[in-house]
């Protein structure tokens, strides 16, 4: 066995490894290493059993009982049993008297074993227990120690598992695997050695390895996700051979053949019966595995379909689903590679994995109509049981139990037998014999429920003395009228732990009447089959039949909780629905007219539970007739509810179909036939229609291009934040010169009312982007959207007020984006006060068809304009022209009715705060119409008349136009005393100026930026000269002998306090500045010499040289020709730097007064909105 061992150690690895076979010597090792450990084995189990059948053997000589060694001993057993603190360990159990912590000690033994890693030191601990257990015996020490280990190698607990979150429970697991994988590994050491299991004297020399399978099979009974995959394969590749049957362990090589000893020299650790035990155990285990690679593999495969489907249609595949994919494939290679070394272990093959096949018949047809095209023409048309898509999914997509909840839970306690019996719905049945049969047999549907019941004893648990089916209970529920489901306590009168298994089942029956959700209801279901029990099943079946007044919305999630149990636990199915079928003859026998609501939430609950095919075909046709053969009061109601719950269901399904046809030719017969109130007449009408709806042709949808729907998808589906810059690079590469993409596009762009509204600015940036390679275009657009906000003022459509709103949203986003400019804004923000007013004057209690004094969208309209690009206007003139709008607003909101309405008001409120926080509107209209006509006041006040352009001539100086200013003033003065036709004149001539105006706006706002710009660099260039000069001084200062002795203050402080040496100046030059190039130097006390006092000579430019001698600084004039090249070069630039200066004054003098003329015919423009006539003074 040790040869076998050895040989199938040998073999993995070389089946693992491309290198050669290893030499003979070293195979030969190897097995006199295995033979070695097997002969120590062999030895530690003799005294095991020997233990285990005489006791313990206790010491003969003196004991140390020093509390200091004892400690030290509890404490080496807990740092590790390994290899290198055997000898110790061995030693001082035979010498200390360790009687007092023999418990202590088997506590830390577990710890000690986690920190062995290699096979000498797992037969070293085997070792050192072995000398424990002869020291104290099986009771003080092997079986503790067993108990132990067993709970440790326990698998977890499912109520434990399904308590927390997935994300915990994963960690949780993997942790758990990586401390029982090598525990077991030990503990398997143990067990050969018979160290552990077993509890008695006369136990069997094998009842380790008993123990051990059963610890096994325990950790593998309960594993479907196959987490214990990873303890198994370090199991066996230890262990292994020893553990398995011959037949799943090859041959030995000839040199293994060679060392290998005789048989009877090897001990038999386990037996054959052992070995096929557990290789049976491990086989079974491998299938399960193998079917779900296989399942596994075919849901990749079908979710690799369905992407490559979905690249095909849309061109992407969104980010979720890939990452699910992904998850999915990591998974799955994971399990992959685990199943193949287990396979290798045991010598078993691994499943074959179809080919991933791509389907051929995939391909793009741009004239197809689309899924969701075809879906909603069947479902609009009336050809499909289901009104839409998520109706079909909630009533048809019911998941399996088993993908969540180990079989043996889902089984517990049942009886295949009579599931089998019970499961029979009819809606699976192939022939129509079958169903007429099943039809025969709805008049005696109760009885045959209650005889199933009564052969399963409790499938449905007893009420009261009485089956819940039963017509005697059905009555005495009815007859309390009860305000909520009754939920049977538990018999037990113990008191119930709450981590109990049946305090959990009550917690469950509490919350379902809160679960009103698809993803809720399939939690509980779940939940419930970790606690599916006999008991707990008949409790959850009484739940289900009884429900809550009032909550005619728990039916269909109630029926979905039974659709999902019925498939494992049919019996709940079952008794749910004989439980209602006995509740509907009750009432329809009684006939009592309290009870309209509870007929009605037994009919809705019936048809819910039809639509999930868990009630049979033939309980709800019997309802249906008992209905259309009484046909009164009382049973219209409840026949009206059953067809408009499950009409249309039966009436579009084959297995019933032709039956529900005569159903309702009947009820048609019977209407006609009848004389019924107009109500109930009323009822049965739209029952009828709702489930047969007359045939009509479907709706007709717009077809459009392809292009176009591309387009609509880029613009109303795609378009975010994180996809903004794909899709501008989408449109780039449209066709821009086909008309139709053109067309397209323009549509898209000018309707900003079809996109998300927190989107509206993406649209303004993609709109910035292509300006400036389609600027045709793009004025197109704002020239249509300036249009769409006129328009909307001019004809004040209540429906177009959201569209409205998302216009006005777009016109702010294009002015943040710089598409148009300020004066439009404001141009809108006046025009929404003024327009359709007399004379452009909002008064109280005024009527106007375009702006009712009741009518407080334009207010909305301001405040979304104002909140969407509101914030740029807080500075400069833009401040004031604000300022003056929320004034004249101010009396706007005063002119509607009060109080505004709370949803205005508090817009109002947050548009302010934002915008002027310190602002309060006034309450008094007079007072703000003071505030008003003050305004518009001294805004003619401060009108400055116009002046003309400022040309400042070569050699000339600004400021000559103070003259001219008054003579203008005087002339406009007589010129308003003229006539009416000069006025006339006067406002054609603003008129012209104010387009003007608009046009040279963005050249004013270029001129200010370069003077701004030539500001800022005729200052650098002054701070560059001072550094210069700075610099230059304090190096004279430093190399003067007079301030050597100075003390360092005083050099820093008479270091921009030394004068420069006074020069003579020559007369000034045509240019207006002397030709003199100083170059200047500093010293304290420094006289010019030389200078020539007379004129330079003609044609010379004279320049000033310094020079030094000792401490003296002096300067001397020198006489350079005017064509020399420095002198041509100073010249020049003198010339530029008085040009530059000139040309900078003008610029500032032209800004200033364009600013100032801005202003004048801004609030000219607003006067004459406001229908107010304005006189200017012409400028000459």
């Amino acid at each position: 066995m040790a040869t076998a061992t050895a040989a199938g150690e040998g073999r993995k690895t070389a089946a693992n490894s491309d290198a050669p076979p290893a030499a003979p010597s070293s195979s030969a090792a190897t097995v006199r290493a295995t033979q070695e450990r097997d002969k120590r084995r062999a030895a530690l189990r003799a005294s095991n059993l020997e233990t285990w059948s005489s006791g313990p053997s206790p010491p003969t000589g003196a004991l140390d009982s020093s509390l200091k060694k004892n400690t030290a001993f509890v404490k080496r057993i807990k740092q590790g049993l390994g290899l290198e603190n055997r000898d110790a360990a061995i030693k001082e159990i035979a010498t200390l008297n360790l009687d007092k912590y023999v418990e202590e000690v088997v506590q830390m033994v577990p710890e000690g074993l986690s920190r062995c890693s290699s096979a000498k030191d797992y037969l070293a601990a085997a070792e050192v227990l072995t000398a424990l257990h002869k020291r104290f015996g099986p009771s003080a020490l092997s079986v503790p120690l067993t108990d132990l280990l067993g709970s440790l190698l326990s698998p977890p607990s499912k109520a434990v598992l399904q308590a927390i979150s997935a994300e915990q429970r994963e960690r949780d697991e993997a942790s758990r695997v990586q401390r029982q994988k090598g525990l077991l590994r030990v503990v398997a050491e143990l067990a050969l050695v018979q160290l552990v299991g077993g509890a008695d004297k006369q136990r069997d020399q094998h009842a380790s390895i008993d123990w051990l399978f059963r610890i096994i099979k325990d950790l593998l009974s309960n594993d479907r996700e196959h987490a214990n995959i990873p303890i198994l394969i370090t199991l066996l590749k230890a262990l292994g051979a020893t553990l398995l049957s011959p037949s799943n362990v090859a041959g030995p090589t000839p040199a293994e053949a060679q060392a290998e000893p005789s048989p009877d020299q090897l001990p038999e650790l386990v037996t054959f019966e052992q070995k096929d035990r557990l290789q049976k155990l491990l086989a079974t285990y491998f299938e399960t595995l193998r079917r779900r690679i296989v399942r596994e593999h075919a849901r990749l495969q079908e979710q690799d379909r369905r992407n490559h489907e979905a690249y095909i249609r849309s061109g992407e595949i969104f980010e979720d689903r890939q990452q699910n994919f992904e998850k999915t494939t990591k998974s799955f290679e994971k399990l992959l590679d685990s199943s193949r070394q287990l396979a290798e272990l045991l010598n078993l093959p691994m499943p074959k994995l179809a080919e991933s096949v791509q389907s051929s018949s995939i391909g793009l047809n741009l004239d197809a109509k689309s899924a969701f095209e075809r879906d909603d023409e069947d479902y609009s048309s009336g050809r499909l049981p289901w009104e839409d898509e998520d109706t079909r999914r909630f009533y048809e997509d019911v998941p399996d139990l088993r993908d969540q909840v180990p079989m043996d839970l889902l089984l517990a306690g049942s009886n295949p037998v009579l599931n089998a019996k019970l499961s029979r719905t009819g809606w699976d049945d192939k022939t129509k014999g079958e169903n007429d049969n099943a039809a025969e047999a709805s008049g005696v549907a109760g009885d045959e429920m209650e005889g199933v019941e009564h052969e399963d004893g409790d499938a449905t648990p007893k009420a009261n003395g009485s089956p819940p089916g039963s017509p005697r209970s059905v009555l005495e529920e009815i007859a309390v009228d009860h305000d909520e489901p009754l939920i049977t306590p538990t018999t037990d009168t113990t008191p119930e732990e709450p981590g109990s298994a049946s305090a959990k089942m009550n917690v469950l029956l509490m919350r379902l009447p809160e679960l009103t959700s698809r993803d809720a209801i399939d939690g509980a279901a779940i939940e419930f089959g970790f606690l599916n029990t006999k008991a707990n099943r008949g409790r959850m079946m009484r739940t289900l039949s009884q429900m809550y007044k009032n909550r005619s919305d728990l039916p269909p999630y109630y029926a979905r909780l039974v659709a999902l149990l019925n498939k494992y636990m049919p019996d709940i199915g079952s008794g749910v629905v004989a439980w209602l079928n006995d509740e509907f003859r009750v009432i329809h026998k009684r006939r009592l007219s309290e009870w309209t609501e509870k007929r009605a939430r037994n009919a809705q609950y019936l048809g819910e539970l039809t639509k999930f095919k868990v009630c049979p075909i033939h309980v709800i046709f019997h309802c249906l007739k008992v209905c259309l053969d009484d046909f009164s009061t009382y049973t219209i109601e409840t026949l009206s509810i059953l067809l408009e719950t499950c009409g249309r269901f039966l009436l579009r399904t084959e297995q019933t179909s032709e039956r529900m046809k005569n159903a309702l030719e009947l009820l048609r017969r019977k209407r006609a036939a009848t004389h019924i109130d107009q109500r109930f007449l009323l009822l049965l009408d739209n029952a009828y229609y709702f489930c047969n709806p007359p045939e009509r042709k479907a709706v007709e949808q717009k077809k459009r291009p392809p292009i176009e729907q591309y387009i609509r998808h880029l613009f109303y589906d795609m378009l975010s934040r994180k996809t903004l810059e794909k899709v501008l690079k989408l449109l780039r590469k449209m066709a821009w010169d086909d008309p139709a993409v053109r067309k397209y596009l323009f549509k898209a762009f000018t309707k900003p009312w079809r996109i998300k509204f927190g989107n509206v600015h993406l649209l303004a940036i993609l709109l910035f982007e292509l300006q400036t390679y389609h600027p045709d275009f793009v004025i197109e657009v704002l020239e249509q959207a300036c249009e769409d906000v006129v328009t909307g003022l001019e004809s004040n459509v209540f429906q177009f007020n959201q569209r409205r709103v998302a216009v006005v949203r777009y016109f702010g986003e294009l002015y943040n984006y710089r598409l148009i400019n300020s004066k439009m804004i404001f141009d809108q923000l006046w025009s929404f006060t003024t327009f359709g007013h007399p004379y452009g004057r909002p008064l109280p209690g005024q009527f106007t068809p375009l702006d009712a004094p009741d009518d407080y969208f334009r207010i909305r309209l301001i405040c979304t304009l104002l909140d969407t690009c509101g914030a740029c206007f807080d500075q400069g003139s833009l401040k004031r022209r604000l300022d003056s709008f929320l004034t004249f607003f101010n009396l706007y909101v005063l002119s509607k009715t009060q109080p505004l309405p709370m949803e205005i008001d508090f817009m109002l409120s947050d548009t302010l705060e934002a915008l002027r926080p310190k602002l309060v509107f006034k309450t008094e209209f007079e007072e703000v119409a003071v505030a008003v006509d003050q305004m518009f006041a001294l805004q003619r006040a401060n009108e400055a008349p116009a002046t003309t352009a400022v040309v400042i001539p070569d050699g000339g100086e600004a400021g000559e136009d103070d003259e001219s200013d008054s003579e203008d003033d005087e002339d406009g003065d007589s010129d308003s005393s003229g006539d009416e036709e000069d006025d006339d004149d006067d406002e054609e001539d603003d008129d012209e100026e104010g387009d003007e105006e608009e046009e040279e706006e963005d050249e004013d706002i270029e001129a200010e930026e370069r003077a701004l710009e030539l500001e800022r660099q005729a200052e650098d260039s002054r701070r560059a000269d001072e550094d210069f000069d700075r610099e230059l001084a304090k190096m004279i200062a430093e190399s003067n002998p007079a301030s050597a002795g100075a003390s360092q203050a005083n050099r820093q402080r008479n270091l921009l306090d030394a004068g420069l040496p006074v020069l003579q100046r020559g007369p000034s030059t045509p240019f207006g500045r002397s030709t003199t190039a100083t170059m200047a130097g500093a010293g304290m006390g420094t006289t010019s010499e030389g200078a020539n006092a007379g004129a330079e000579p003609e044609g010379h430019m004279r320049f000033s040289l310094l020079s030094k001698k000792g401490s003296k600084a002096t300067t001397t004039d020198v006489h350079v020709p005017m064509s020399a090249a420095i002198a041509i070069q100073t010249r020049s630039k003198q010339l530029q730097d008085e040009a530059e200066r000139r040309h900078l004054k003008e610029l500032v003098l032209a800004y200033g007064l364009r600013e100032d003329d801005d202003e004048k015919l801004s609030l000219e423009d607003a006067l004459r909105a406001q229908g107010i006539r304005v006189k200017t003074k012409s400028r000459s």
